[in-house]
């Protein structure tokens, strides 16, 4: 799918400030890391943005600690806030990463880092390196939009059936997965009423573990709070 702005620059023109702002864990993350993550093993954070998630964990006491953002303003944050300079933090893309095969124990893509991805083939590719720099019994860690907590939602249900009304009269053959962000920042993005992207997409429970499944992840536990949440292992 092909937009006049794209993710990347969204972030950058529309998000920055908001993204590259926030601090601490949420309850949600401060339970994953304290249940799946150890402290004296690698770990490779993706879509790092102001490394919010790996300043904590260094705060923990997690070390060997990485991260990667496309954005390099995101990466400029991240590193003037790590004033020991213990933290890996480099410009790269999810979908073609330049570290070594097996080379981290722990891999964390949490935040929604592979819905932000528009092509289906490379929304694959990325989940296929995420398991090539992990090394065998290796855990990772996912989140992804899910869309059918998406259609419980009153407000996005609403959106939902407006967005494909609209699609139909454009003749727009596009899977109502694919949703234009609904904030820019903390304003609304009136661009989504007109359905101009950039766009996330919205995984279903079923295609997200398949995916997993298919790439070579063993999952381990799933849930959903808002967001699908997935552990996996590296068999």
């Amino acid at each position: 799918m092909t937009t006049a702005v794209d993710n990347r620059q969204f972030y950058e023109r529309e998000v920055f400030d908001s993204w590259a702002s926030r601090t601490g864990l949420t309850d949600l993350e401060e339970g994953l890391v304290a249940r799946f993550l150890e402290r004296d093993r690698s770990t490779l954070e993706a879509g790092t943005g102001g490394g919010r998630i790996l300043h904590e964990m260094a705060k923990r006491g997690f070390h060997d600690l990485h991260g990667f953002d496309y954005v390099p303003g995101f990466i400029d944050v991240a590193r003037s806030r790590d004033a020991s300079g213990s933290i890996d933090f480099t410009v790269q893309d999810a979908v073609d990463l330049d570290y070594p095969d097996a080379g981290f124990d722990q891999a964390l893509y949490i935040q929604q880092v592979l819905c932000f991805i528009e092509d289906p083939a490379d929304r694959f590719r990325a989940m296929r390196e995420a398991r090539r720099v992990l090394r065998r019994g290796g855990t990772a860690l996912f989140s992804f939009l899910c869309y059918e907590a998406r259609t419980r939602h009153a407000l996005h249900g609403a959106f939902d059936r407006y967005l494909g009304l609209l699609r139909r009269f454009r003749h727009r053959d596009v899977s109502m997965q694919y949703q234009p962000w609904l904030k820019a920042a903390r304003r609304p993005n009136l661009g989504a009423l007109a359905d101009q992207g950039p766009y996330v997409y919205w995984y279903t429970l079923e295609e997200a573990l398949d995916a997993l499944d298919r790439v070579g992840f063993d999952v381990t536990w799933a849930a959903v709070h808002g967001m699908l949440y997935v552990a996996c292992r590296r068999p």
